[in-house]
């Protein structure tokens, strides 16, 4: 997660190859990235496709082979209200320097919708 207040979201309506190819909800349903009213495009910052995949839906980016030849697919998410559930930040600002709180994060839900 980028706590980084400054940071925005390269994942956009008009931008959908830095966006997963969908979001699970905290419940399980699935909303695809070109669903413009339900996917939630500011919860993510940037998403880049592993190299070796065989079916990507375009568009698509996939990550630079020559920085990192382990084909690896790589999500990047900001805070926001869909990942609260799980205890993390839901404002740009939460956790970034100088906010004294503790979190307690649940990984494990997080990492299973990602």
């Amino acid at each position: 997660m980028i706590i980084n207040p400054d940071t925005t979201s390269w994942c956009r309506r008009d931008n959908i190859a830095s966006c997963p190819p969908y979001h699970l909800t905290s419940t399980g349903k699935k909303i695809y990235r070109n669903n413009t009213h339900m996917f939630p495009y500011s919860a993510y910052h940037l998403y880049r496709a592993p190299g070796n995949a065989k079916y990507l839906e375009k568009p698509y980016d996939i990550c630079d082979p020559y920085s990192n030849p382990q084909a690896q697919e790589l999500v990047q998410i900001l805070p926001h209200s869909e990942w609260a559930v799980h205890g993390y930040p839901v404002k740009k600002g939460d956790g970034w320097v100088g906010d004294p709180r503790t979190w307690e994060l649940d990984v494990e839900g997080l990492s299973s919708r990602l």
